[in-house]
């Protein structure tokens, strides 16, 4: 999405962009450019979900290559080591496994590619967590349910953030402990979303950025502490 990578430019003009297939961008290549071989503190990867997701339900084709976009994590993982990663998805993700002859879901072997990537993360020094979080609960105004993957390998514990918002009936709303659920239209500023990249390819979330499926968008970001932030 040409006006989605321009936006995104003029909000972040020291960014460096690459749009291309995931596949094409060297992890080593890119890191080593503009900000001087610098060390990834985060990567944050949103593979295309709509192979996995369950509103493609039934007795559907599946295309192979686009459910296995997340092989690219262990790319990065294992050339340029970041520090955190952070993979986000559709719930069905973790259920990544073969596809039977005729391209649809083997139901007898889901999960075994997740697990299979899983177990090449922690080979490589991370440690993982997963959480299923419902997006309304941190300030989206959708009940839309994601899976979230952090994994870490600086030796720092994994910290997930707590529950700011609550069912506007509920106990802990009507004691001001949490705030209600935001209503359509409402300020997305605190949404789960605003760390989107332009990788986001997914039509029905609500991010500012898009890419189509086939291909992604790759975008490299210094910080003050000397790391670069990398976003597919």
């Amino acid at each position: 999405d040409a006006e989605a990578i321009a936006m995104h430019e003029v909000n972040h003009p020291e960014t460096m962009h690459y749009t291309a297939d995931v596949w094409d961008v060297d992890p080593s290549e890119v890191c080593d450019g503009r900000f001087g071989s610098r060390k990834v503190g985060l990567a944050w990867f949103s593979p295309d979900c709509t192979e996995h997701s369950g509103a493609k339900n039934g007795p559907i084709v599946r295309d192979k290559k686009v459910r296995g976009l997340a092989w690219v994590v262990i790319d990065w993982a294992r050339l340029v080591r970041p520090r955190v990663i952070l993979l986000e998805n559709v719930q069905e993700w973790w259920d990544w496994g073969p596809l039977d002859e005729t391209g649809r879901i083997n139901k007898t072997r889901k999960g075994e590619h997740r697990a299979f990537w899983w177990e090449r993360l922690e080979a490589l020094g991370y440690k993982l967590s997963m959480r299923i979080m419902k997006s309304c609960d941190y300030g989206a105004p959708t009940s839309r349910k994601r899976l979230y993957i952090i994994a870490r390998r600086d030796g720092q514990p994994i910290v997930w953030p707590k529950e700011p918002h609550g069912a506007p009936d509920s106990p802990p709303v009507k004691r001001r402990r949490l705030k209600p659920f935001r209503e359509r239209g409402q300020d997305p500023a605190s949404w789960v979303y605003a760390l989107s990249s332009p990788s986001s390819s997914c039509s029905r979330c609500p991010s500012a950025v898009r890419a189509s499926a086939a291909r992604a968008a790759c975008s490299i970001e210094a910080t003050a502490s000397g790391e670069v932030i990398v976003s597919m």
